[in-house]
C-alpha cells in the first residue's frame, strides 16, 4: 500500500533562501492582507491589511451591555505602498465591527471584506493625489447581525466581461453555513442565491470555502470537508436557484452536500489546484488543518448533472503546525504530454505557530503527489493568520504567464515579495524569498 504520509514536524529547515526586509508593529491586530492587483506603476506595490480587535468592557464606554455582542469588536482596513525598500502607511479607514477576510474582485481594485456583524462591505481603491484611497462602495447585510461572516471566496471567471455582468462570491458563516451572493454590477444591491438556502451546511463554524466553475468545497470546525456541485454555471445565467436538491433540508443536511472525513481537526483552509487538463479529468485540492497537515485531495469532476462525489486523499505531510490560509504563488506543467502530466505549485502557507512557510506541491492524474517544504520565516511570535505574496516588479510579467498558463517552457520567477503578520504581537513583516538552484539546494 502506498505510504501518503510524511512528517517533517520536527526538522529545522535551512531558510537561507528567505531574508527580511522590514517590520512594522500595527495598533490593532491584523487578521487579513492582500496585495491589489493593480498598481501605478511597476516600482510600487499597494496591499490592504483587516484588522480584527476584541474590545474590553473598560474600553466599551457607554455602549449599551444588552448589545455588547455586537459592539465589542472593531476593525480598520489599512492601505500601504511598498515602493523602493521602504514602506508607507498610505491611509487607516476605521470600521465598525471586526474584519475577518478580504479578497479582491479578481483583476480589479475593487475588495470584499468579510465582518464580524453579519455584513459583506464592498470598497475601491480610487486614484487620487498621484497615490490611493480607500473608497467605500456599500455595506450589505448577508446574515444576522449575530452571525460572524468567516470567509468569502469569489466566483472565478473566464472573461472580463463576465466579472462586469453577475458579480458572485460565496461567503461562510459562524453558525456554519455557506451561502452564495451576487452583486449587482455597481456592487450598490445584493440577493443572495437559492432564496437564502444554505448551499451547505456544517455543524460548527464554516471557517473557509473555495469554488471552481462547478464545484463548492467548505472546511469547518467540525473537521468535515465538504462538497457540493453546482447545477449549472452561474455565469451564463441569472437563475437565482443555484442547487435544486440543497433546498431539501434534511436532518442531515442537504441532499447535493458530501462529506468527508479525513481530518483529524477543523479545516480551515482550502486552495484549489487547477490543472491544465483538456478533458477536465479531475479537480485537485490542497487543505490546511488544526492537526498541522497539509494534505492533497482527488476530486472526481462535476459535469453539471452527472455527479460522482469521490474525494480521496493523495499525499499530506506533517508539518508541525495549522494551516490558517494558503495561497497560491503559481503554477506550471513539468511534462505535458499525455495522460501522465505531471505538475507543479508553488504556495505561501500562513501557519497558527511560527510564522509562513513556502511549499512545493507536485503530481499528476494518475501518478503520485509530493508536498515539500521549500523555505520557512520564523519571525511571527504568534499565530500568523494572514499573508501574502508578489513577484518581484522586474519578474511580473514572467510570474503573471506561470501562474495562468501551464507552459512547459516557463520557469518560475526567482525573487517574490512577502508581507506576512502575526496577530497577538500585531507584527508585519516585508520579506523576500528567493528560489535556489538546483547546486544551491
Amino acid at each position: 500500500m502506498m505510504n501518503l504520509s510524511k512528517d517533517v514536524s520536527d526538522d529545522r529547515k535551512d531558510s537561507r533562501n528567505v531574508a527580511v526586509l522590514l517590520s512594522k508593529t500595527l495598533d490593532l491586530p491584523p487578521s487579513c492582507l492582500e496585495f491589489a492587483p493593480r498598481n501605478k506603476n511597476e516600482t510600487a506595490q499597494h496591499f490592504i491589511v483587516g484588522t480584527y480587535h476584541l474590545q474590553h468592557e473598560h474600553e466599551l464606554g457607554q455602549h449599551d451591555s444588552s448589545d455588547s455582542h455586537d459592539q465589542s469588536r472593531m476593525g480598520s482596513l489599512i492601505l500601504f505602498r511598498l515602493h523602493g525598500g521602504s514602506l508607507d502607511l498610505l491611509e487607516t479607514v476605521p470600521y465598525p465591527s471586526a474584519i475577518l477576510d478580504l479578497h479582491f474582485y479578481h483583476s480589479e481594485n475593487i475588495f470584499a471584506v468579510a465582518s464580524s456583524t453579519g455584513v459583506i462591505s464592498i470598497f475601491r481603491l480610487v486614484e487620487e493625489n498621484e497615490d490611493y484611497v480607500i473608497k467605500q462602495i456599500a455595506s450589505h447585510q448577508v446574515a444576522p447581525k449575530n452571525i460572524l461572516v468567516l470567509s468569502l471566496a469569489w466566483y472565478p471567471i473566464v472573461n472580463i466581461h463576465d466579472a462586469i455582468r453577475y458579480p458572485i462570491a460565496f461567503f461562510t458563516l459562524s453558525n456554519g453555513h455557506v451561502l452564495a451572493i451576487r452583486f449587482s454590477s455597481d456592487f450598490e444591491s445584493f440577493s443572495v442565491l437559492n432564496g437564502g438556502t444554505p448551499l451547505i451546511v456544517h455543524e460548527d463554524n464554516a471557517w473557509t470555502c473555495a469554488v471552481t466553475r462547478s464545484t463548492l468545497f467548505s472546511g469547518s470546525d467540525d473537521s468535515i470537508l465538504s462538497r457540493l456541485d453546482l447545477d449549472h454555471e452561474l455565469i451564463d445565467s441569472r437563475d437565482e436557484n443555484i442547487v435544486e436538491a440543497s433546498k431539501k433540508d434534511h436532518v442531515d443536511g442537504p441532499l447535493a452536500q458530501t462529506n468527508y472525513k479525513g481530518h483529524n481537526a477543523g479545516v480551515i483552509a482550502i486552495l484549489i489546484l487547477l490543472t491544465p487538463s483538456p478533458e477536465n479529468l479531475a479537480n485537485f485540492i490542497l487543505t490546511g488543518s488544526y492537526d498541522d497537515y497539509v494534505r492533497v485531495f482527488f476530486v472526481t469532476p462535476n459535469n453539471f448533472g452527472m455527479r460522482s462525489n469521490n474525494i480521496s486523499k493523495r499525499a499530506e505531510l506533517k508539518i508541525g503546525n495549522g494551516v490558517w490560509r494558503l495561497k497560491m504563488m503559481g503554477a506550471r506543467a513539468l511534462k505535458l504530454r499525455d495522460k501522465n502530466d505531471e505538475w507543479e505549485y508553488m504556495v505561501l502557507a500562513s501557519c497558527m505557530r511560527g510564522g509562513a512557510l513556502i511549499l512545493k506541491v507536485t503530481g499528476s492524474c494518475y501518478g503520485d503527489w509530493n508536498i515539500e517544504i521549500l523555505a520557512e520565516m520564523r519571525a511571527h511570535q504568534s499565530m500568523c493568520y494572514a499573508s501574502d505574496v508578489q513577484p518581484q516588479s522586474s519578474f511580473s510579467k514572467g510570474c503573471e504567464s506561470y501562474k495562468d498558463e501551464f507552459s512547459d517552457q516557463m520557469s518560475p520567477p526567482r525573487v517574490w515579495t512577502v508581507v506576512s503578520s502575526s496577530f497577538y504581537d500585531k507584527l508585519l513583516v516585508i520579506w523576500e524569498y528567493t528560489s535556489l538552484t538546483s547546486n544551491q539546494k
